[in-house]
């Protein structure tokens, strides 16, 4: 899971490269994954340990990904010649 979210992290910063959409795309794919985890499952997730580690996941892909872009791609120095 900690490794699917770096690359979900890395995903944002380098496509995106927006920080008001950042946490947008975050909670998309978490979306996609609860409607996969339905899909592959046959059921919906009643366990409470899984809502918590999905939910914990989002906000930290989000929180991680967004100071990414602020930091690194929209604190930028602006060229002006």
């Amino acid at each position: 899971m900690a490794i699917s979210q770096l690359f979900l992290i890395a995903f944002i910063y380098f496509i995106v490269k927006s920080t008001k959409h950042a946490w947008d795309y975050s909670v998309t794919i978490s979306f996609i994954h609860f409607v996969l985890t339905c899909i592959t499952t046959r059921a919906f997730p009643t366990s409470w340990p899984w809502w918590v580690t999905i939910i914990i996941a989002t906000i930290i892909v989000s929180v991680v990904s967004e100071l990414l872009c602020y930091f690194l791609h929209d604190l930028r120095d602006i060229s002006t010649e």
